[in-house]
């Protein structure tokens, strides 16, 4: 279960089907960030992306980053 000091891992994994653009242009979108950071962070392997998540974002992100075929994990 995910609490308010949890960090969110990018794992460098896309699911099958998933290209590296749409995945970029969604993580993009979610982390409010520049889509070439996006690109960036996907090609990176696993990266700590954000740290002391609050529980609600937390899990909303984990879902919408699991329903778009990115690979992603919570460390506390």
């Amino acid at each position: 279960m995910a609490s308010d000091r949890d960090t969110l891992l990018l794992t460098g994994e896309l699911a099958e089907g998933v290209g590296p653009g749409t995945a970029a242009a969604t993580l993009s979108r979610l982390l409010e960030v520049p889509q070439e950071q996006a690109l960036r962070l996907l090609a990176g392997g696993e990266q700590v992306v954000r740290t002391n998540l609050q529980f609600g974002d937390s899990f909303r992100l984990m879902e919408a980053l699991r329903e778009a075929g990115i690979g992603a994990r919570l460390r506390p």
